[in-house]
């Protein structure tokens, strides 16, 4: 008898649609859940890779800092050199 009643009949329509369309949403909030988790977890890999990147480009840098700074004294020092030799020609010359 419950079957004929249209009001029960719609109803019960209802019911289903509604638990039909909470199933699919929980479906849907656990899947972005999952794939929430798993970018966090990519970005914080990519962090870590970009802080790995940083350092040894800072490492590098000083390197290179540090080797101009070594060619510039070295290039002091053959300045320096040439100026004796030359000041040591010009005596042995005189003599």
């Amino acid at each position: 008898m419950h079957d004929k009643n249209p009001l029960i009949r719609s109803a019960c329509f209802i019911m289903t649609e509604i638990h039909q369309q909470n199933f699919y949403l929980t479906l849907k909030v656990r899947s972005l859940s999952q794939e929430h988790i798993l970018l966090e977890s990519r970005i914080k890999t990519l962090e870590d890779a970009l802080g790995a990147h940083d350092l040894e480009t800072k490492a590098s840098r000083e390197t290179i800092m540090r080797l101009v700074s070594e060619v510039g004294r070295e290039q002091k020092s053959v300045s320096e050199t040439n100026l004796i030799m030359d000041k040591l020609r010009k005596v042995s010359f005189l003599s």
